[in-house]
């Protein structure tokens, strides 16, 4: 008797020697292919799947069986990993085809810091927790270098210009959207 080339099922599932299950492959009600891997408890530890839709992710969790890491790619193609604090989301990494954007929150996955690349531009975004103000920073394609700082709910009140051809600029808001401006200097012509 020979060994045959193709096992058809449904569902597998592998146990230990003591009887606990440690993995199941197969497809689940809500029509994912799946792979599930336990630990000796049986608790879940990570996950590998494919939704009915044909997004993959993976999911990886701690030992009381909360989320930790999560890895997928969405409808758009656009691949990003998320790490957990418990229930959650303290880092979201994503990456569009204009460039990478990382996200850092606190405990209530509010945003604190925010960081973004590419197309010869970089910026990063400071905010507190409950928008009190926030300071952003950058470097833009044109080779300027720009500093804000807001006040609540984000209102631009002093913005800070350096152009790539080393003139500078600056501007104040204030609370009632008055804005002064101290503008870049224009290159002096040459006196005869």
């Amino acid at each position: 008797m020979g060994i045959p080339n193709t096992v058809v099922a449904q569902r597998f599932l592998l146990q230990d020697s003591k009887g606990v299950a440690r993995a199941v492959l197969g497809v689940n009600d809500q029509g994912e292919a799946m792979l599930a891997l336990f630990d000796a408890r049986g608790q879940g530890r990570a996950d590998i799947s494919v939704t009915a839709e044909g997004l993959p992710r993976v999911e990886l969790s701690d030992s009381a069986g909360n989320t930790r890491a999560l890895v997928n790619v969405d409808e758009q193609d656009i691949p990003s990993i998320a790490l957990y604090d418990g229930a959650k989301a303290r880092l979201v990494l994503t990456v569009p085809q204009d460039g990478p954007f990382l996200t850092l929150a606190d405990e209530a996955s509010r945003r604190q810091v925010t960081l973004r690349g590419g197309k010869g531009a970089a910026e990063a975004l400071f905010e507190d927790a409950i928008n009190a103000g926030a300071l952003a920073i950058g470097v833009h394609e044109d080779r300027s270098v720009g500093l804000m700082i807001a006040g609540p709910t984000a209102t631009p009140r002093l913005a800070l210009v350096l152009r790539g051809d080393g003139h500078a600029g600056l501007g104040f808001i204030d609370a009632n959207g008055n804005e002064t401006s101290i503008p870049p200097e224009e290159p002096q012509a040459p006196q005869s």
